[in-house]
């Protein structure tokens, strides 16, 4: 497996652009386009996506655009402290899961819930969360990002293995494979995303040897506006306008609906809480228009900013 000769230095210090994100892979690719040799799977989560930072002052807590979330989960904070030296970074999903007869459920809106509200009902709620580390960006004041990630993923394995942590836990791997794959789907999991074992990690970049597959597609849009409410939905919102950045501009790119009642209720109730925000579109692929096939809202993204909706 290459290697590469490059030294690790002193820990990054500052959370704003430093993580990495997966891109969807080239058309047609699903996972045995992949050599397995050089490629692993994980499991793809459906949580908050989050920073650990243990500092000599504490832990903290950052979004991947560097919003602090300090003394919102406190148990896995203290954890954090208790187990990690100054100067780890630790790259990971906060998640809700419930696991029963082999099947995961993803509960999207507890986690929304406790990392949405304040400090105070954060922390009260926060027993129902357990982080999910992904990633070694450093630890005990040494940069790990200049590592292939097979070496990163070796040293976070090393971490985990001593077994004293709980409501901290390692990601799992799986064989890259479409039968990995459908055996993630039939467990609940959102799909996979694969990793390059030789790849650094690559921060503030998209893809760079990270590529999730998901059965069905999905982008991130901004709110721009409201349609009206027919028959059964007259005098509600009806439908969300949405769109991505194209050369700094905000341009409309589709229309969807499938909102549940509370949250049709809670746009039509306070459209300015909604407008310029980012919401998550699934949806059955790009028509040869440009048009997206069968749109339908998914979820509120209160964790991604609204300028990384860029078309294309």
């Amino acid at each position: 497996m290459p290697q590469t000769t490059a030294k690790p230095h002193a820990a990054p210090t500052s959370p704003e652009t430093l993580a990495q994100t997966a891109e969807a892979p080239k058309k047609g690719m699903s996972p045995d386009a992949f050599d397995p040799e050089r490629y692993v799977g994980e499991p793809k989560l459906d949580g908050w996506r989050l920073l650990i930072h243990v500092a000599d002052d504490g832990v903290h807590l950052y979004t991947r655009t560097g919003k602090s979330h300090d003394g919102s989960l406190p148990i896995i904070e203290a954890e954090a402290g208790e187990h990690l030296p100054a100067g780890t970074w630790l790259d990971g999903e906060a998640v809700a899961m419930t696991i029963e007869d082999g099947r995961v459920t993803h509960e999207w809106g507890t986690v929304q819930s406790v990392l949405g509200s304040s400090t105070e009902k954060a922390a009260a709620q926060s027993d129902k969360i357990t982080y999910m580390a992904f990633d070694l960006i450093a630890h005990g004041g040494i940069d790990a990002r200049s590592l292939p990630y097979e070496k990163r993923r070796d040293l976070l394995a090393r971490i985990f293995g001593k077994g004293r942590m709980t409501r901290l836990q390692m990601v799992p791997q799986v064989e890259v494979s479409d039968a990995s794959l459908q055996a993630l789907l039939a467990q609940g999991f959102e799909g996979m995303v694969i990793k390059d074992t030789a790849s650094r990690y690559n921060s503030g970049r998209r893809g760079a040897g990270w590529i999730k597959v998901k059965p069905q597609d999905n982008l991130d849009a901004v709110v721009m506006g409201f349609k009206p409410g027919e028959n059964g939905f007259a005098g509600m919102v009806g439908a969300v306008i949405f769109g991505q950045y194209q050369d700094g501009k905000l341009v409309e790119i589709g229309r969807c609906s499938g909102m549940n009642m509370a949250t049709r209720k809670h746009m039509t109730e306070n459209p300015d809480n909604w407008l310029g925000t980012v919401i998550e579109i699934k949806h059955m692929g790009q028509m040869p228009t440009g048009g997206y096939r069968h749109p339908q809202f998914a979820k509120r993204r209160p964790d991604k900013p609204a300028e990384e909706c860029i078309i294309g």
